[in-house]
């Protein structure tokens, strides 16, 4: 399970890896109390996700969709999500500017 505390560097979450290794996680600067235990909930929920090669609830899954990409990357590092995959736009997909600048 994950603790949340406080320190003076702010908020941090302590948990325990697949490997039995204290891992921390930092969800930054002007993070509030609710926010810092919230971000403790899914992680708590990563942590056994990945313990049990299971597969994340719906509401995990668009929590860490919404996460940003620095605090992603932490995720990352920790080894408790994939990194993201570069979005590359359609090559077959025409773009407003090329189709006006055509018909113009």
């Amino acid at each position: 399970m994950a603790s949340v505390t406080k320190d003076a560097k702010g908020w941090r979450i302590l948990f325990v890896d697949k490997n039995g290794d204290r891992r921390t996680i930092r969800p930054g600067k002007g993070t509030n109390k609710a926010t810092a235990h919230k971000v403790g909930r899914y992680i708590d929920s990563l942590v056994a996700i990945v313990a049990s090669n299971g597969t994340m609830d719906r509401q995990t899954a668009l929590w860490v969709a919404d996460v940003s990409d620095a605090f992603h990357a932490k995720l990352v590092r920790a080894g408790l999500v994939e990194p993201r995959e570069p979005v590359e736009p359609e090559p077959d997909r025409m773009t407003l500017a090329a189709f006006l600048a055509d018909h113009i």
